[in-house]
């Protein structure tokens, strides 16, 4: 069943040589596709995937650093930081805007032990220079698909 045009409609099948209908749908196509061109170039695609990212933080002797958070950021700046906390057992697992893991890339790691010096778990105090993003010189790599085995060694404190 084909809808009556009115006058205005048929006025523009005479001008343009397409019914209105036809039109709508195909600008009604092509807004899906910028919509979707649009969130890929805005990086909802394959870069913002997060990745699974855990480890452990130990001293140089193989002793874990008990408690405490381990920070990393991105060295360039297309990546988001991200946060952990270090259990007793010196494990970690990286979360990213409270959602697991990390993005792929390269990054910078501070270790911030807990604040408890010199009670007996939680062994010696870590080096304060680990504090600092610029200052640890600690940086490890997350590749695409992630890495469950990164080891963060830090030094004691003096």
């Amino acid at each position: 069943r084909t809808p009556i045009p009115t006058a205005a409609a048929a006025s523009a099948i005479v001008a343009t040589g397409v019914r209105p209908e036809a039109s709508m749908a195909a600008n009604r196509r092509l807004a899906r596709w910028w919509l979707a061109g649009c969130l890929l170039a805005s990086g909802c695609g394959t870069s913002d995937r997060l990745w699974p990212a855990a480890g452990r933080v130990t001293f140089a002797a193989g002793r874990p650093v008990g408690g405490g958070t381990i920070d990393i950021k991105p060295l360039d700046a297309s990546g988001r930081a991200a946060r952990a906390a270090i259990g007793v057992d010196g494990h970690f697992r990286l979360e990213t805007a409270g959602r697991r893991g990390v993005r792929a890339g390269r990054y910078r790691v501070a270790v911030r032990p807990q604040l408890v010096v010199g009670h007996p778990a939680h062994g010696p105090a870590v080096a304060p220079r680990h504090g600092a993003f610029d200052g640890s010189g600690i940086e490890f790599e997350v590749p695409r698909g992630g890495r469950e085995d990164l080891v963060v060694t830090v030094e004691a404190a003096d």
